[in-house]
């Protein structure tokens, strides 16, 4: 099973081969770049503990976080609060958006903006819940926005500069 001790050690590994946490998705991109990303499908109370990890560990991450989970109210104040303060760990909140919940992807903008409202941020980074359709052609903006299976971030072996 997959826990913290695990996942200290993979840290460990990254950052003694020389990589670097980031969470500024639009900046220089290179070979040390190291994203580390939570798609947060079930559990907020988890990520808050996993955040928690890392802030002690001073790695920072992106979280992304659905408004149409099925396992979670986004919005419920204690939820709300724990995303803020995963934000105030200085880790990276976003928007995991789920293209399968609408029959058109222009429902994306209407949850950019409730997110951007209710957390009080900009979103330049997406997450898609189950890409499927988006692999085949990965390199698609959602209105401008970059979303995490762009070649620049998941193609294997590639430096950006």
């Amino acid at each position: 099973m997959f826990n913290t001790e695990k996942y200290q050690n993979i840290i460990n590994k990254l950052l003694d081969n020389g990589l670097e946490p980031s969470t500024n998705w639009n900046g220089k991109i290179n070979s040390k770049t190291l994203f580390l990303r939570h798609d947060v499908d079930f559990s907020i109370d988890f990520a808050h503990s996993l955040a928690k990890f890392e802030f002690n560990q001073n790695v920072q991450s992106t979280y992304f976080f659905m408004l149409t989970s099925n396992m979670y109210n986004l919005f419920s104040n204690y939820n709300r609060t724990l995303v803020k303060n995963i934000a105030e760990m200085g880790h990276k909140i976003s928007l995991h958006f789920d293209p399968s919940a609408y029959e058109s992807l222009e429902k994306f903008l209407d949850e950019k903006k409730i997110f951007e409202n209710t957390f009080e941020i900009n979103i330049e980074i997406v997450s898609i819940h189950r890409p499927r359709l988006f692999l085949n052609d990965n390199n698609i903006n959602l209105s401008g926005i970059a979303q995490t299976y762009q070649d620049i971030y998941f193609k294997k072996n590639e430096i950006y500069i």
